[in-house]
């Protein structure tokens, strides 16, 4: 089978334009044709466009790169979990046998490992992250093409102008950003008090902004697009656990939609997206809960709105809010939800509820152990 078309997702990250460097330079045995295959792009997902599996797509002449769930997509997919320390570039270099390459070796350390959001080791030691930073590169370029200068700078000066454009754009953002911010202080753990910026704006980089010291130094940021579109980001460097709000805001979609089951907990953290609130992608590495992005535009838009993400984020970032009705017990460590009563806070799996349980379970066997 001739390979005439590579699919990856819109917006490439370095992993997926690694894997196909890949293919195209190492996988011309393997694949027919990989080596003139035209990259075509789609939306971000387990779900390609005819939703037919990838393997299908390949029987086609398409091969799929980080997305449909396929052999070279290492996200989560549905009740697919994540292939465990791989990215795309890795699963590529391992189908084509070239994994083990010395001259391979630090591109693909790196590659995962900022895929993955890690440290950069190769064989039990850290590489440097400037090995890879632009000064490094441009001297490998020329060290590569030394009797084509101009190439190299070509090729910087696209990276230049790139970076700089994104940086005029960043600071002339200061007039959008106040005049459509929403700031919010969260009462969190361990009296913990989170900012949290709400914004209606489509603009890509009001998320940065917002997390910045130009804007608000943000715990957590929810912009919410003229589509609809919603993102949750919070700002890695905050401590703050998404759990209790990704468990909240799955369960708050599938209600909007009257879908709602018993789940378990565990599964309502799961990577990736969840059925009936295919809506929302979790991705736990970064705690971001995202409805659409740049690699997947074509996502319906979420039922809920900004006020309805504040009204959880609320409950879900505070440790000490219970339920109105049953407070008095649940601080005294005494759970009150049962199923012919359940609580409304506890089938969502919040982590107080957990810890409650814990504490009555803790208390009966001690109780038990001393009659």
């Amino acid at each position: 089978m001739r390979i005439n078309q590579i699919a990856t997702h819109r917006n490439p990250h370095l992993d997926e334009y690694v894997g196909i460097y890949l293919l195209q330079r190492y996988g011309r045995q393997k694949y027919p044709g990989i080596e003139n295959a035209k990259v075509v792009y789609y939306d971000a997902g387990r779900n390609s466009p005819d939703g037919t599996s990838a393997e299908e797509w390949e029987a086609r002449g398409v091969l799929a790169v980080g997305i449909w769930g396929g052999k070279f997509d290492e996200h989560a997919n549905g009740d697919q979990a994540r292939k465990l320390n791989e990215c795309a570039a890795t699963l590529i270099a391992k189908d084509l046998g070239i994994a083990d390459r010395p001259e391979l070796g630090r591109l693909l350390a790196f590659t995962k490992a900022r895929d993955l959001g890690e440290e950069t080791m190769l064989d039990g030691e850290k590489v440097e992250a400037g090995t890879f930073d632009l000064a490094s590169l441009v001297k490998q370029m020329h060290l590569a093409y030394p009797d084509h200068p101009e190439t190299v700078r070509s090729w910087v000066d696209a990276i230049i102008r790139g970076y700089i454009k994104n940086q005029e754009g960043f600071f002339q953002l200061k007039e959008h950003y106040d005049r459509n911010k929403l700031v919010v202080q969260i009462p969190g753990p361990s009296n913990r008090v989170y900012t949290v910026v709400l914004i209606r704006s489509n603009n890509k980089q009001v998320l940065g902004y917002a997390r910045s010291k130009y804007g608000d130094k943000a715990d957590i940021v929810v912009q919410q697009q003229t589509s609809g579109h919603i993102q949750i980001l919070p700002n890695q460097s905050s401590g703050s656990s998404m759990r209790d709000t990704v468990h909240m805001v799955r369960i708050r979609e599938m209600e909007a939609k009257e879908l709602f089951g018993d789940l378990p907990w565990k599964d309502l953290s799961r990577e990736g997206v969840l059925e009936h609130s295919e809506e929302w992608y979790y991705q736990p590495n970064g705690g971001m809960l995202l409805n659409g992005s740049l690699t997947a535009r074509n996502m319906p838009p979420t039922k809920l709105g900004l006020h309805d993400i504040l009204e959880i984020l609320m409950v879900s970032l505070n440790p000490r809010v219970f339920d109105a009705q049953r407070q008095r017990w649940c601080q005294e460590g005494e759970c009150s939800s049962t199923q012919r009563d359940p609580c409304p806070l506890y089938k969502v799996g919040l982590g107080r509820c957990h810890t409650v349980r814990t504490q009555q379970r803790r208390a009966r066997e001690a109780a038990a152990s001393t009659s």
